[in-house]
């Protein structure tokens, strides 16, 4: 039974109530401690939901500053100074790094802006056109890596860095509403029990 556990033995408020106590025995659960139990477990998701979107959405300013910055000095600056675009000057032109710089800042902006949504549709959007943009980035970088043949190993983030950080958000979104659903479950399940 999955609400089986150890009778909460204090009075004192919810917040008190461990989580680890009351699974303890094989006791029936009264409604009461259901309820503690169930509204445990959804404050412990909303912090860890708040953590998780936080960390991504840092991560992803950043990520998306650090491509912005670098469209700019390579537009400002054509003559190949950074050591990652130099590597390219053989075989493309300034301006479509510029380009491909902008267009992954955008879809690292975009899906972070994806992770903050509440609305699922538009955040699905988000999640969506981010993707497109970060498959389209990758593809380009991963084309001209192939034209240049030798490469430094470290140039793979490129093609890789975009694509897999959209798929790493849409993960993690996808985890944080399966776990919201599971407990929404629990809730669900519920019975009505009155210890004497």
């Amino acid at each position: 039974m999955m609400f089986r556990g150890k009778r909460h033995q204090s009075s004192a408020a919810e917040s008190s109530f461990n989580v680890d106590d009351a699974l303890d025995v094989e006791e029936f659960l009264d409604t009461d401690e259901q309820e503690a139990l169930v509204q445990s477990f959804e404050r412990q998701n909303a912090r860890q939901e708040r953590i998780w979107r936080g960390c991504l959405c840092s991560l992803a300013l950043g990520l998306a500053l650090f491509f912005a910055h670098s469209s700019y000095r390579q537009s400002n600056h054509p003559l190949w100074e950074t050591k990652y675009h130099a590597v390219f000057a053989p075989v493309l032109e300034s301006e479509r790094v510029v380009m491909a710089d902008a267009l992954g800042s955008a879809s690292f902006a975009i899906s972070g802006l994806g992770l903050l949504i509440g609305v699922k549709k538009v955040r699905w959007w988000c999640f969506g056109s981010a993707l497109s943009l970060a498959l389209g980035v990758g593809v380009f970088w991963g084309y001209y890596l192939h034209k240049i043949q030798e490469y430094p190993w470290l140039l793979l983030l490129l093609p890789i860095a975009a694509p897999g950080f959209v798929i790493l958000c849409i993960y993690v979104d996808h985890m944080l509403a399966e776990t919201a659903r599971e407990i929404q479950k629990l809730r669900l399940f519920m019975y009505r029990y009155k210890k004497a």
